[in-house]
């Protein structure tokens, strides 16, 4: 059985909150979120980390986007100070990312909100139709 551990302000957060919506992220603007374990910031109203086998699912909000899932053992965001979306987020343990345009997976990825950057290591893998041949 997975333990769920998230106070009521981070799951406020989570349901309500779009936490990529000022970070642009391929027009992605809402996210559902399941894991053994959430920590977040009760007084930040912030989330942390997800743990225990994370699968979140990047939604766009206006429907026309197909959902983009994002699974790993661990994801962990960083925050700046004054900000709405993460600067950072890092996934490790079995990445998989199944974006409309390519499946990629690999042991660790860290992608830089701000500058759009994100980067795959550990025995990275894609796989898109775009590449083939």
């Amino acid at each position: 059985m997975k333990r769920v551990c998230v106070s009521l302000t981070t799951l406020a957060l989570l349901m309500a909150l779009p936490v990529f919506a000022q970070g642009g992220a391929d027009g992605y603007d809402l996210m559902s979120v399941k894991a053994g374990l959430m920590r977040g910031n009760i007084n930040t109203n912030r989330p942390e980390s997800f743990s225990g086998g994370a699968h979140i699912v990047l939604k766009a909000s206006d429907g026309t986007k197909p959902e983009m899932p994002i699974k790993a053992t661990t994801i962990t965001f960083t925050w700046k100070e004054g900000q709405t979306t993460p600067a950072l987020i890092k996934m490790e343990g079995n990445v998989d990312i199944r974006h409309p345009d390519a499946k990629i997976t690999a042991q660790r990825a860290d992608w830089n909100l701000e500058s759009g950057d994100l980067v795959f290591t550990g025995n990275p893998v894609m796989d898109s139709p775009a590449l083939k041949g």
